[in-house]
């Protein structure tokens, strides 16, 4: 009787070719670490591992959702810095309303409408390094909460819809529950504003998530 051996699936080839990508010299780089620069809401301390890249669902603990997390109010227009590895927990209820459907149309983020202008966002800025992909993660489980990234380097005063004709690169997930994108800069660094903002006038609280790899 002759005994044959299965190769394996795909998912588990693909897993090695990730794992080795996101790994040098045998310590994993593609973790998310504690927001460590500024008080800007609780910090996540929860170490994720690399395979949540193939199962987003692995690794993270879910939001909880019984009190609103502490958010500090904006100064300008974001209430903190973020940067790569950082992870923080917050909640939009008590953020501003810049931005709204007309905005996110015009400046190319989504052609979707949501009524966003009912649902105040919170905005926070983060300076990628140049020859950098930045993955962006939300996690949402208590609202339907959506992650958007604007490029925009004046963090005291978010665009509008009036001079929504000068960005030039913007992103927006709109998955339920959360969602991933990735930034790429190319040559030199470049600010990002993230926005965590709701649909149809939802609120509640988030984790939002830095993840960065040089590619260069």
């Amino acid at each position: 009787m002759t005994i044959s051996h299965p190769t394996a699936p795909d998912s588990i080839k693909h897993f090695s070719k990730m794992a080795a990508r996101w790994c040098t010299g045998g310590v994993v780089i593609g973790s998310i670490l504690a927001c460590s620069s500024l008080d800007c809401g609780r910090k996540a301390a929860k170490v994720v591992p690399a395979i949540e890249k193939i199962k987003p669902e692995y690794g993270t603990e879910p939001i909880q959702c019984d009190e609103p997390i502490s958010t500090p109010a904006a100064k300008g227009c974001v209430v903190g810095s973020l940067t790569c590895g950082d992870s923080i927990e917050g909640n939009t209820a008590g953020g501003v309303s810049n931005w709204g459907d007309d905005f996110y149309q015009k400046a190319f983020c989504t052609p979707q409408r949501h009524d966003y202008d009912l649902s105040p966002e919170v905005v926070y800025a983060l300076e990628v390094p140049a020859d950098v992909q930045a993955e962006i993660r939300l996690d949402s489980d208590c609202a339907d909460l959506d992650v958007v990234a604007v490029g925009w380097a004046n963090t005291k005063k978010c665009p509008s819809v009036a001079n929504s004709n000068r960005i030039g690169e913007c992103e927006m997930n709109t998955d339920s529950g959360g969602g991933y994108m990735t930034l790429t800069t190319v040559g030199k660094p470049q600010t990002f504003l993230l926005g965590v903002d709701g649909k149809d006038g939802e609120t509640g609280n988030f984790r939002l998530s830095v993840k960065c790899m040089t590619y260069r």
